[in-house]
């Protein structure tokens, strides 16, 4: 919606990235401030001047994906960027597993594979696979890298908010403060003085900074008490609620193939997360004894087979 013109923009798109950064830090300070009036020094007591640099490298990476968001909407479509986004679920399942260490089965490789197709073909709408097909170039080269960029960045800031033992505010804060300066650093290299960093904005360029922030900080704290895993099916589950919400306010019509693309996803979610809740209902085994006659309540060998049988 913020851009005028084929491949031109009325604003200084660096800025926006910039703003939602300044924006972040400074609900961070905020929360990190209110921990401090409140005395709860025992989050922030882990905090190293030292260890400030390792969120340095995730808060470039961070700029750099934001930016690359403008560029490549510069050469592809909002609804074909859309469908193609979804490739950073897979170089976020990548990522997950180089840096985090976690083994995935084959099984929910086959549910992220799954998860990248429903994704994609809800996004498909009117001539969107026609335009994918006539945008192959430098929009294409973009967008791989700012997926590739996303997924690792992604994984490396779970890393750090799960290893140091700090506030998410005061984490935050950090990540957010090198964020704000590589910004200002990109604005800055862009030519653009202070006084011109609002030439051209609107209420869609306000939108967007407002947009860039909430998400930044919604998705830290998914990161920080879940993993990115959830966050891409969150992402998921996200798009199909917008689309039957249209529907049903704003009556947009919805096509066999979202459906198939939700039926998908749905299929994904299950094969994913089901092998991982253990199984309540009672083995053979344990069935066999349940369904005796009597049980003898003095019979200590009866008891002990029987629990060791449902507590093993």
């Amino acid at each position: 919606a913020t851009q005028i013109t084929a491949g031109s923009y009325d604003f200084n798109t660096r800025t926006v990235v910039m703003f939602s950064e300044v924006v972040k830090a400074l609900i961070s300070l905020a929360g990190v401030l209110l921990l401090m009036l409140r005395g709860d020094m025992a989050e922030l007591a882990n905090f190293r001047l030292g260890n400030l640099w390792v969120f340095a490298l995730p808060g470039l990476l961070y700029c750099v994906n934001n930016n690359l968001t403008f560029y490549v909407l510069m050469y592809i479509d909002p609804p074909s960027y859309q469908v193609l986004q979804q490739l950073k679920v897979g170089t976020t399942a990548i990522a997950f597993r180089t840096f985090m260490g976690q083994e995935l089965t084959y099984r929910k490789w086959f549910a992220l594979l799954l998860l990248l197709l429903g994704c994609a073909l809800s996004q498909v709408k009117g001539t969107t696979l026609d335009s994918i097909l006539e945008s192959i170039g430098v929009g294409y080269v973009l967008l791989l890298l700012q997926v590739s960029i996303s997924g690792i960045a992604a994984v490396l800031v779970e890393k750090l908010l799960k290893q140091t033992n700090q506030s998410i505010h005061l984490q935050n804060l950090q990540l957010y403060a090198f964020g704000m300066f590589f910004g200002v650093l990109s604005v800055l290299l862009d030519g653009e003085t202070p006084d011109r960093w609002l030439d051209g904005y609107n209420l869609y360029a306000y939108v967007s900074v407002f947009c860039l922030s909430f998400i930044g900080l919604a998705t830290s704290a998914v990161m920080k008490y879940a993993d990115n895993i959830i966050k891409v099916y969150t992402l998921a589950g996200s798009m199909v609620f917008t689309s039957f919400a249209s529907y049903f306010l704003f009556g947009t019509v919805v096509s066999y193939i979202f459906l198939a693309g939700t039926f998908i996803c749905s299929v994904s979610c299950y094969l994913y997360f089901v092998e991982s809740i253990p199984s309540s209902m009672p083995t053979a085994e344990t069935s066999k004894l349940l369904s005796q006659d009597t049980v003898e309540p003095t019979s200590v060998d009866n008891c002990n087979q029987l629990s060791s049988i449902v507590f093993k």
